[in-house]
């Protein structure tokens, strides 16, 4: 079976599913107007499109069509409906469509012709895929097409790392500094448990990231006087955060839109058995059972965030028990060569059963 994979070679999550499903057997070539990132396994040959931008969704239309002339592959699989979605469907090859959140949450809001252009692609494929429930939700106020859930898991035994002690509790974050993940509203909120926790626990913010907000936020924990126990990493390997998430106690996902539609990085601090603290945004809530594996507050508010925090501070019994049952609800849900496999599965039913 050879599927032509239509997604961005930037993506960590593209060269995960691309990776795993060419070790499963497959045939798998990705075409990319993206770089492709060192983690793509380099035996998957791929085919870097000549223009960019939004318009290389319409420019890249000839170039797709000479390498489908020259692949054949059984199947094409669009990721990110309002981009590789739009140029899979003005290629004219039938094809799967997965999306990712801000394709179905953000683009169709932005005027009347985006909204078009991602009812176009959603309705031109065959079938259809999201990574959670609610962006399964989202996106059939656009379609009437069936949508099948295929979470974005984890590859468990990466994260069995030995957790390191620390006399301090070491809250943390990995994510993009960009102003949708709200690391603001988790710097202002460390800002109001340091000036009312006991001064004898010993607390520190780690920052792992990079991105648009990165000056504005260190300049933002300096005016708050902050410097001592907030430290920013800067950006980290995909296959260095488990063992960064064995430093933590606690991690926080304090996301603003509902473009996180998913939260693989909370699903990852599962599997390090860490109790999460999230926002009720996208699908946050569905990852994180408010109370059972984790705490869900409401966006934009830092004292609501805080008191969360401060409850899992204080309290080593509720952090060890949201801990572990974050573990084995992961353990359960979103193992990744379940979700890997159900995707292979899916092929082989479009193709009536053909490997």
């Amino acid at each position: 079976m050879k599927v032509l994979m239509l997604s961005s070679g930037e993506s960590i999550h593209t060269c995960r599913w691309v990776s795993s499903l060419k070790s499963l057997g497959l045939d798998i070539v990705l075409v990319t107007q993206h770089n492709v990132r060192k983690e793509l396994d380099p035996s998957v040959k791929t085919y870097r499109l000549r223009y960019s931008g939004g318009g290389g969704y319409f420019a890249n239309v000839f170039e797709l069509k000479r390498i489908i002339r020259i692949e054949k592959p059984d199947i094409l699989h669009a990721h990110f409906a309002s981009g590789y979605g739009t140029l899979a469907k003005n290629a004219g090859f039938p094809y799967l469509l997965s999306v990712w959140g801000s394709d179905v949450y953000d683009f169709p809001n932005e005027s009347r012709i985006k909204r078009f252009m991602l009812v176009r692609a959603l309705e031109g494929c065959d079938l259809l895929y999201s990574t959670s429930e609610c962006m399964k939700l989202e996106t059939s106020k656009y379609t009437d097409k069936d949508i099948k859930v295929i979470p974005f898991g984890v590859d468990i035994s990466k994260y069995l790392i030995p957790k390191r002690t620390s006399k301090e509790i070491v809250i943390g974050v990995v994510k993009v500094l960009a102003g949708k993940y709200g690391i603001d509203v988790l710097i202002d909120a460390f800002s109001i448990i340091k000036k009312n926790t006991d001064v004898s626990i010993g607390l520190k913010l780690v920052i792992a990231g990079d991105g648009p907000e990165y000056s504005t936020l260190k300049d933002r924990v300096d005016s708050l006087g902050l410097n001592d126990s907030v430290s920013f990493l800067g950006w980290v390997e995909n296959n260095k955060v488990p063992e960064l998430l064995a430093t933590f106690d606690i991690f926080v996902v304090p996301s603003r839109l509902d473009s996180e539609s998913f939260g693989v990085a909370a699903v990852e601090a599962g599997a390090a058995r860490l109790p999460c603290v999230v926002s009720r945004v996208g699908g946050l809530p569905e990852v994180v059972v408010d109370g059972v594996t984790g705490l869900v507050v409401e966006k934009e508010s830092p004292d609501k965030l805080a008191e969360a925090i401060s409850q899992l501070i204080l309290d080593d019994a509720l952090r060890d028990r949201l801990g572990q049952e974050a573990f084995l609800r992961v353990s359960s849900c979103y193992r990744w060569l379940d979700n890997v496999n159900e995707m292979k599965l899916e092929y082989q039913k479009y193709l009536g059963g053909v490997l």
